[in-house]
C-alpha cells in the first residue's frame, strides 16, 4: 500500500491555492459542477496529492460519527491510500484489528473500488484499489 491523497474542504480558494503553493504544490485539476455548487481542485507535487472541495455554502465541520459528513463544511474529509490488491489487503488489515466502516464500493467514474476506515482519532481513511 502507498499514500494516495488527502481531501480538504476549504472556504477561500485563492488563499488556499497560495498557501499550498508555498509548499511546492501546483494545480493539476480544477472542475466545477454544472450548478456551481461544488468546485474540486487537485494539487500535486507529482508524488502526493491534496484535493480541495469548495462550495459557496461552506460551514465549519463538527466531528461526528456520520460517514462522509456534510460536503458543504470545511475540514478534513479523509486521508486516502492506494492498494494494488484490495482482495489481499483487506483480510491482512482485519487480521491486525483494522475493520472497515463501509462496504467496498465502486467508483462511478473510474474502474476503482474503495471503502473507508476510521483512524484512532476518528478521521476517515479511504483505501482505494482494483
Amino acid at each position: 500500500m502507498k499514500f494516495h491523497h488527502v481531501a480538504l474542504s476549504i472556504a477561500d480558494v485563492d488563499r488556499t491555492l497560495e498557501f499550498y503553493g508555498h509548499f511546492g504544490l501546483t494545480k493539476t485539476l480544477d472542475m466545477t459542477t454544472d450548478d456551481g455548487q461544488l468546485r474540486i481542485i487537485q494539487l500535486s507535487d507529482d508524488a502526493y496529492r491534496i484535493e480541495l472541495f469548495w462550495s459557496p455554502a461552506m460551514k465549519p465541520t463538527p466531528v461526528t460519527d456520520e460517514f462522509a459528513g456534510e460536503i458543504n463544511r470545511t475540514g478534513l474529509k479523509h486521508v486516502g491510500f492506494w492498494s494494488d490488491n484490495l482482495d489481499a489487503d483487506l483480510p491482512a488489515l482485519a487480521k491486525v484489528g483494522i475493520k472497515p466502516c463501509t462496504e467496498v464500493m465502486q467508483a462511478r467514474s473510474m474502474s476503482t473500488r474503495y471503502l473507508f476506515f476510521r483512524d484512532p482519532d476518528g478521521h476517515w481513511v479511504e483505501l482505494m484499489g482494483k
